[in-house]
């Protein structure tokens, strides 16, 4: 027998064991629609009737396995809403949600994949911009937040451009357009500076800040050696990445003096020139006033309860739950995962310069922790 004559057989032979599985298979599952028993039952033939009897009950139990109970009006303890076929029988499954959560790589032709609502009133809804501080724990904080946007349903629209913190015009008008053309609420977040709006209840800001010379430690390293979540690629010699801070503040370099050690101030100032200057009081006073104008709070990094305890009071639209959440998480040590790596304290020496050079930024620290004392005060949270 040469070697097609063989495939031919195997073929018949895989052909005949595949229809009677498929006989098996299909033969045996149930119907959708049950013979009446008037096909069943003869009075000429007993036998055949004892037959169609039995074909009846087991195809009875067998669509019993498929076919669910009658929706009853009795109260459903399950959250989960009741879709209803056109019989009149009832399926349980949840209903999907609504996508909430959005990337955006600031381009103007991906606008159209955003939740953009253009009849909506632009005056009306809620529009929350969260002009995020580097290395204040805002990764820990935009994981809660995007998880109550699920949970809250409230869009939120995440940049994925992290600089220039200092916006040029046509970025400052493209972000300005989406925030006042997405469906509210909505809340969008950017490191960025203070950008106002013609009308400044149209939108609202929050922010939340730590103390000056933690934050720029923090910093400092996280550009070497990253987190657990994000490992950096420094760029530079072996040299300066493994330069300590002491040696950095000590030598003058460019990261480690001049608007680098004045770096708070502007993400409250604005994009006004003004808000470039350096020992003046000038930057210090507009971050003040658009604080009171247009932040809903500024939280404090080491009151991160209280701090989501505000938002929660403030905002409830958007924050309710927010409070519980962090606690959660804190008890899991999720946020353990964003600790910068290989920090080395500086001296007391060092601590003295630079805490000099901070002095305008120890100001507005200062300023915020008192309005945020006062703000949780005025709202009853009490720890």
């Amino acid at each position: 027998m040469d070697k097609l004559s063989k495939i031919v057989i195997l073929l018949v032979i895989y052909s005949i064991f595949l229809s009677i599985g498929y006989i098996k298979y299909y033969g045996e599952r149930p119907i959708n629609k049950l013979p009446t028993t008037s096909c069943c039952r003869s009075d000429s033939n007993t036998t055949s009737a004892k037959k169609g009897k039995l074909f009846l009950d087991k195809k009875s139990s067998d669509m019993n396995k498929f076919i669910l109970p009658i929706k009853s009006n009795s109260k459903n303890k399950s959250s989960m809403p009741i879709i209803t076929s056109n019989n009149g029988r009832g399926r349980k499954f949840p209903r999907r949600k609504k996508k909430r959560f959005f990337y955006w790589g600031e381009l103007k032709q991906t606008m159209r994949f955003l939740p953009l609502g253009s009849t909506f009133d632009t005056n009306t809804g809620e529009r929350v911009i969260f002009n995020r501080v580097p290395k204040c724990g805002s990764r820990t904080v935009l994981d809660i937040f995007k998880y109550l946007a699920n949970r809250n349903q409230y869009n939120m629209i995440s940049s994925t451009i992290y600089g220039p913190l200092h916006l040029p015009e046509n970025k400052k008008a493209l972000i300005k357009e989406l925030i006042l053309a997405t469906e509210p609420p909505v809340l969008f977040q950017r490191h960025m500076h203070f950008l106002s709006f013609p009308n400044s209840s149209r939108v609202r800001y929050i922010n939340i800040i730590r103390d000056p010379i933690e934050r720029f430690i923090s910093e400092y390293y996280f550009i070497r050696f990253g987190d657990d979540r994000n490992p950096m690629n420094f760029v530079g010699t072996d040299g300066e990445k493994f330069q300590t801070i002491n040696e950095c503040v000590l030598k003058r370099r460019p990261e480690c003096s001049g608007n680098r050690l004045q770096y708070i101030i502007p993400f409250f100032c604005g994009h006004s020139p003004q808000c470039s200057l350096l020992n003046s009081s000038i930057p210090l006073e507009m971050a003040k006033a658009n604080i009171e104008r247009s932040f809903v709070t500024v939280g404090l990094l080491d009151e991160i309860e209280d701090t989501f305890a505000v938002l929660e009071k403030a905002l409830p639209r958007l924050f309710q739950g927010a409070t519980a959440e962090i606690v959660r998480r804190q008890k899991q040590k999720k946020s353990k995962q964003f600790q910068t790596k290989s920090k080395v304290m500086p001296t007391e020496e060092v601590n003295k310069i630079i805490l000099k050079e901070m002095y305008w930024e120890y100001q507005l620290y200062d300023y915020v922790k008192e309005r945020f004392k006062n703000q949780k005060k005025t709202l009853g949270i009490k720890r």
